[in-house]
């Protein structure tokens, strides 16, 4: 009797944890209906029902036809069946940004509430794949470069037309005393055209300017432009170590061809491409990879040979553990199986997948209880974000679920790939600008760098170029006058010379003053059109000029580019959309009107140019003339009264 009580409670328990096994796993799979079976196109829908059935993890190919669809409706004004083709288009392909971005941007337009939603899910998948990853990081560490050497460039030119007249005045003085013609303008120009036809690039010129400026912009100038070339400097240090994202983005290199295992079904193709890589490191991925297609083919028993093959090739390979459980659980061989999982587990404690697949092993071995807590654990280590991220294809889930190469490795594979290439794909992008290689730019400022400070010593002990304390024009010790206890030009001193009154001498040289501020100021508004940001740093507005510059300079290359220059492997179609064109021409010119609306600011000036001696020796002359005068004015009247 007591035996019979003991069964009935055991077989009582065994039906609550198989019912709650059961409820558990209604929760970890989805019975939605086929993403598929909302395609409308035949050809679509059978296409993408074979590449499911050779275990494709997303569409790209369908969804790229969704979103050129959805586009073509957005264009006739039937954005709300452009958003269900966006939706599936997104479904398809979890890893694509794009869908995501234009839903919430016509949401945005018709007052939508879900678009920050799916603005956020767009920004997500950025980051969410190796594809991705390699894409916006590539770009990014272009426009970083390319802003900051266009920066570097707005800074230079800025500080080269506030300091022009000190950089010519040597070779004005030395040219006007010597030759009458070509005039000296012409000449200059000639010379910038000469310099311009010789075509030395970008880099060269800045490191000549740089060079040219440094003995004449104070130290306040010379900490911002060292920080700025500092910066570039260390960026072009480790460009060299940047390869691994041109492998990343290269579809036809090796890293790619096993990353298309991630995204594509199996097919012969898949495997044909896989004999073309010879690199001995990628050997254990090869074999993992073709084993896989096999698998996904139904070829299991040469798909169990390459996996295999990939443990033996590479120590704890958790993701060929995972999927030679899976072969051996479609063979029937549970107890192998569950030896792979238990394998991937050990290796990793905190895989979803090995935990669900266990699950899965343990419900076709009876065991629901042992089902129960792998599926809880695989349930909190996030199965269901796998699910969604490589199976949002159908409504049945497979019984166990397969893995592919993690980004991790996909990375550190590129990395080790990358060991072979020369140069990085960005240096070839900037060579055509550059004319010089951007990974050697750290090298060519610093050799810049001493030579100018070497030759700011020189310049300093020899040349003594200055400013006129009065107009601020450019002045040296051959052609200034300090006569007066202040230095002067050639032109002021030419403009009180013979003069002794020092009132009319100040009334002469605020005259000429004003004349040469007006002229400057007349002048430099043309010449500050050259670029954003050039107005602030001219008018000392240093930190503010370059980052108007770097943004401006993003903003052209967005123009240029058309959004971005590197695009994503097994790319979608890229509409030239007239936001691209219109954001970043609006922001341009919206930089450019902050930068022409900047002044100057007004800088407290002593009333006095003179030096206060000089009124003081004036005053004391005057005051002694007129007690001369009165006295001889006493002495007059005294004989006056004596002759009468």
């Amino acid at each position: 009797m007591q035996h019979t009580l003991v069964e009935s409670v055991m077989l009582k328990t065994n039906i609550y944890i198989y019912i709650s096994t059961l409820v558990m796993l209604a929760f970890c799979t989805k019975t939605s209906a086929s993403s598929i079976d909302k395609l409308k196109s035949e050809p679509l829908k059978k296409y993408a029902s074979e590449q499911i059935q050779h275990g494709a993890t997303s569409l790209p190919a369908v969804s790229k036809a969704l979103y050129d669809e959805s586009i073509e409706l957005i264009a006739q004004g039937k954005w709300r069946k452009a958003r269900e083709k966006l939706l599936l288009a997104a479904n398809l392909y979890p890893q694509y940004p794009k869908p995501m971005f234009t839903l919430a941007w016509i949401e945005f337009l018709h007052g939508e509430s879900d678009f920050i939603s799916h603005f956020y899910e767009g920004a997500r998948r950025e980051f969410v794949s190796f594809n991705n990853q390699a894409v916006l990081l590539s770009n990014a560490l272009l426009y970083l470069i390319v802003s900051l050497i266009g920066s570097l460039i707005a800074f230079i030119l800025g500080l080269t037309i506030k300091y022009r007249s000190f950089i010519t005045h040597k070779a004005h003085e030395y040219y006007k005393s010597r030759y009458k013609f070509p005039q000296e303008r012409l000449m200059l120009a000639i010379i910038i055209v000469a310099l311009a036809v010789m075509r030395l690039g970008a880099a060269l010129y800045s490191a000549l300017l740089l060079i040219i400026l440094w003995p004449y912009i104070n130290s306040r100038e010379k900490r911002a432009l060292a920080t700025l070339l500092v910066i570039i400097s260390i960026i072009s240090f480790g460009l060299p170590y940047s390869k691994a994202l041109d492998v990343a983005i290269d579809t036809q290199s090796a890293t790619n061809k096993l990353a298309r295992i991630n995204l594509l079904g199996a097919n012969n193709r898949l495997l044909a491409e896989l004999d073309g890589i010879t690199q001995r490191e990628l050997v254990p991925e090869v074999e993992f990879v073709r084993g896989t297609i096999l698998y996904r083919m139904k070829r299991l028993d040469e798909a169990k040979m390459h996996l295999l093959n990939a443990i033996k090739l590479r120590k704890g390979f958790e993701e060929a553990y995972i999927n030679l459980g899976n072969i051996y659980y479609e063979s029937g061989d549970f107890d192998r199986a569950l030896a792979g999982y238990q394998n991937a587990i050990e290796i990793d404690s905190t895989d979803a997948v090995a935990y669900y697949n266990l699950g899965q092993v343990y419900i076709k071995k009876l065991l629901f209880a042992k089902s129960s807590l792998a599926l809880k654990r695989a349930n909190e280590l996030g199965i269901e974000r796998f699910k969604s991220k490589y199976f949002g294809l159908a409504g049945s889930r497979p019984d166990v679920f397969e893995k592919g190469i993690s980004d991790k490795r996909l990375w550190a594979l590129a990395s080790a790939e990358a060991k072979e290439k020369r140069f990085s794909i960005i240096d070839g992008v900037l060579r055509p600008f550059l004319l010089f290689p951007a990974h050697l730019l750290w090298l060519l400022y610093v050799v810049a760098a001493i030579i100018s400070i070497i030759a700011a010593n020189t310049i300093r002990k020899k040349w003594r170029v200055t400013s006129c304390e009065n107009c601020g024009i450019a002045t040296c010790s051959s052609c200034s006058n300090d006569e007066m206890g202040i230095i002067l030009c050639r032109e002021c001193t030419k403009a009180i010379e013979g003069l002794s009154s020092v009132k009319v001498m100040e009334a002469l040289l605020r005259h000429r003053r004003q004349k040469v501020l007006s002229r400057r100021y007349a002048l430099g508004k043309v010449r500050l059109l050259l670029f954003p940001g050039v107005a602030q740093i001219f008018h000392d507005k240093l930190y503010s000029g370059i980052i108007i510059s770097f943004i401006g300079t993003a903003l052209t290359a967005a123009l240029i580019w058309g959004g971005t220059y590197f695009r994503a492997p097994f790319s979608i179609t890229i509409h030239s959309s007239l936001w691209r064109l219109v954001l970043p021409g609006a922001l341009f010119a919206l930089l450019y009107y902050i930068s022409l609306s900047d002044r100057k600011k007004i800088e407290p000036r002593n009333y006095r140019i003179l030096p206060a001696e000089m009124w003081k020796k004036e005053k004391q002359l005057k005051e002694e003339t007129m007690a001369k005068l009165e006295r001889q004015k006493g002495e007059l009247e005294k004989e006056t009264v004596s002759l009468f």
